[in-house]
């Protein structure tokens, strides 16, 4: 796999994977690189979160990634192109105008892609914005964030 994205774009993906990449060991990144798109994707073996963005990708291919370092590294890159690519036994972040950063991760080995669930347009519904933010403040008042039962953190929206 080599790929080739802005800086801010791999920094965004990788702040909407926040909630599945927190301290926890077993989190992990997934990065899937094909049709000149990236998907990333993060899961703690108890949800996933998938984000895909546009990038140049030179060579297609899945590769995983330790969630947490990865995440504390994307956010320390210089503005700019960052090269990604497998090198051997690890994944290469080069970045920088003269390519000065470079970093090497450890790549997981036997994790298999999962594809992120299709939706079908019938479980569908329109609701005004007011609504959807009365909603997520209600949700956001139940989750504690400390709590070391992460089942329970999801949410079920009922259609009548």
């Amino acid at each position: 796999m080599k790929i080739t994205i802005d800086q801010k774009m791999l920094n965004t993906a990788v702040s909407r994977m926040q909630g599945a990449i927190s301290d926890r060991e077993m989190s992990q990144i997934g990065i899937k690189a094909e049709n000149s798109k990236v998907t990333i994707a993060a899961s703690d073996r108890i949800f996933a979160i998938f984000s895909d963005f546009e990038c140049h990708v030179e060579e297609t291919g899945t590769v995983f990634v330790p969630g947490k370092m990865f995440s504390d590294v994307v956010r320390q890159l210089p503005d700019g192109p960052v090269q990604v690519k497998v090198n051997q036994e690890s994944l290469v972040l080069v970045a920088g105008p003269k390519k000065e950063f470079v970093m090497k991760m450890p790549l997981l080995a036997d994790v298999v892609w999962a594809d992120p669930p299709a939706m079908n347009s019938s479980n569908s519904a329109d609701l005004p914005v007011n609504t959807i933010s009365y909603m997520i403040n209600q949700v956001q008042f139940c989750i504690h964030q400390e709590s070391t039962r992460n089942y329970g953190r999801g949410g079920y929206l009922h259609r009548s």
